[in-house]
This record gives structure tokens, sequence and C-alpha cells, in this order.
């Protein structure tokens, strides 16, 4: 996902249905599809929150060489 955020962020977003997802059975796995403007929107939200903390972004630290 291009949000950089904890997969437990994303599981809470699944729980309270702001993330849409699709599973065949209850053991396979889920099936997320967003559009642009679902990504704009969670990217916002992910942008004014203190709590969430934001993966680093690795590629662009090995830039730097911090990696």
């Amino acid at each position: 996902m291009r949000l950089r955020v904890q997969p437990s962020v994303v599981y809470y977003w699944i729980r309270r249905g702001m993330i849409d997802v699709r599973r065949l059975d209850d053991g396979s796995p889920v099936w997320i599809t967003i559009d642009e403007i679902k990504i704009q929107e969670l990217r916002d939200r992910v942008s004014r929150s203190k709590r969430m903390r934001k993966k680093p972004d690795v590629q662009k630290l090995a830039e730097r060489g911090a990696v």
C-alpha cells in the first residue's frame, strides 16, 4: 500500500468500514481495492493523525545513505 502505515492501521480501517474488502471465504486472503480518491482521503487522515506511526520510506533513506 502507498500509505506507509502499519498493518494494524489498515485492519482498523477495514473493521471501521473505511476500506471495502473482498474475501472468497473465511480462510482466504483479503482483497483490497481502493481508488485514488480514497487513497487521498486516507493520506489526509494519516497526515492529520498524531497517533499513527508512518513506516519509513526505506528507499529514500537508502538514497540518502542512512541505510
